[in-house]
């Protein structure tokens, strides 16, 4: 599942081919806080476009049907996976760095 996503593993693998044998997107605890965040935040962005989504199939349900399971399935590849995919990886760093989400607000993120 997290293969083919935009820091998944062949990304990863596609940028260290092409020159960038360093390339981590979570180096070290401080980048790992700031990770935290942007999957918090990405996440909430993919929550409100759900909405939306949900909102045109609905009015859509009236009149087309078939848009309306168009729209389904749009919105479950397009905005379903990648907030799962974004739990998934948040789950991951919190646990190897031995996080809290409930502690957040109390990181000293780097500016």
């Amino acid at each position: 599942m997290v293969r083919f996503l935009p820091f998944g593993y062949w990304t990863n693998r596609l940028i260290r081919a092409l020159g960038a044998r360093n390339f981590r997107v979570v180096k070290d605890e401080p980048s790992a806080k700031v990770w935290v965040v942007f999957t918090v935040v990405v996440e909430f962005g993919h929550t409100v476009a759900f909405g939306i989504f949900v909102w045109f199939m609905a009015s859509d349900m009236q009149t087309d049907y078939a848009g309306a399971v168009w729209n389904m399935l749009l919105n479950l590849l397009v905005n379903v996976y990648p907030a799962m995919a974004q739990r998934y990886n948040r789950l991951r760093i919190l646990n190897a760095f031995n996080l809290d989400l409930k502690q957040m607000p109390d990181w000293d993120l780097p500016a």
